[in-house]
């Protein structure tokens, strides 16, 4: 529900506002968020190895960010992988689309479950900009590892494993990426769903 001008009015202080104050006071009201998640899975991506953007982070929100700003960038679904020659699965966060910056040091994973049945992964990314032009970034895959009975799965984590904040290129796009090593048949992956929020 929107504040009228008077209701701001009564509740706003007549002396300059804090930054906390304003955050608390924001938090009680009811607001309507911005949608930024997916509205329909994603087509399965079958026996290919094209860069595939699972999630993007407009150029027009890059754009206001400043020294602190945070992204986070969350996608998850569903793999399918042949009993034998499966193919590696990778994951990378990119600024500036597919053929951009990878701000990742991710290195291709081995699929752990051979099944023809749908089995989920689960991909965070999270990105902290030092300054308009310079990112430290952290993300983690994760991959079921059991028949979808049993909650077991894999984790790997990777980013720029540094205090060196990687080159951005400003007001560029964020996208969280996935890829496969090899094209082989029976393989396949799909997102789910997913979303990007700003949080910082």
């Amino acid at each position: 529900m929107a504040l009228t001008v008077a209701q701001m009015n009564a509740s706003i202080p007549s002396t300059p506002i804090t930054r906390e104050y304003a955050a608390d006071f924001l938090a009680t009201q009811s607001q309507i968020l911005p949608s930024d998640g997916l509205t329909a899975a994603g087509t399965a991506i079958s026996n290919a190895t094209t860069n595939q953007a699972l999630v993007t982070v407009p150029a027009s929100a890059t754009a206001l960010a400043v020294a602190g700003s945070v992204f986070r960038l969350h996608a998850w679904g569903l793999y399918t992988m042949p009993a034998s020659a499966m193919p590696t699965l990778c994951w990378h966060t990119y600024s500036g689309g597919s053929a951009g910056t990878v701000l990742d040091n991710m290195i291709a994973v081995a699929a752990p479950l051979a099944s023809a049945a749908a089995n989920l992964w689960n991909v965070e990314a999270t990105v902290s900009f030092y300054s308009t032009v310079a990112v430290q970034v952290i993300q983690k895959a994760e991959m079921q590892t059991s028949v979808s009975t049993t909650s077991a799965g894999n984790i790997w984590l990777a980013g720029n494993a540094s205090a060196t904040a990687v080159t951005v290129t400003a007001s560029a796009t964020l996208t969280l990426n996935a890829v496969m090593g090899s094209a082989v048949s029976a393989s396949s992956f799909q997102v789910a769903a997913g979303y990007w929020e700003q949080i910082n």
